[in-house]
């Protein structure tokens, strides 16, 4: 999936991913072009209420990431939703490009 965002320098666009932690799967990412205009940092997701039930659940947090604009330009995200020890050695189970234009 590919979004769009415009953003005027120095303001922060929030990105809510679908976790799936409970599976081993973890959201990371890598900055393809524009690496000096904006920041990306993963924020605190609230944790999820525990309950006790009869019936086993599981629930993965959602990921979280603050994207900063820092200068004019075209910059480009990709996050990849993946199990840490198999990077490189199967592709990605999702993807999610965040193309960010910043005046």
């Amino acid at each position: 999936m590919t979004e769009s965002a415009h953003l005027n320098v120095g303001e922060e666009y929030l990105l809510r991913l679908k976790g799936l932690g409970s599976a081993g799967y973890l959201w990371d990412f890598i900055l393809e072009a524009g690496a000096t205009l904006v920041s990306v940092a993963r924020m605190p997701t609230e944790k999820p209420a525990l309950e006790v039930s009869a019936t086993p659940t599981s629930h993965s947090a959602d990921s979280l990431f603050s994207i900063r604009a820092l200068a004019p330009g075209q910059a480009r995200i990709r996050f990849m939703l993946q199990r840490p020890w198999l990077i490189g050695k199967m592709p990605p189970l999702r993807e999610h490009v965040l193309e960010i234009m910043i005046q």
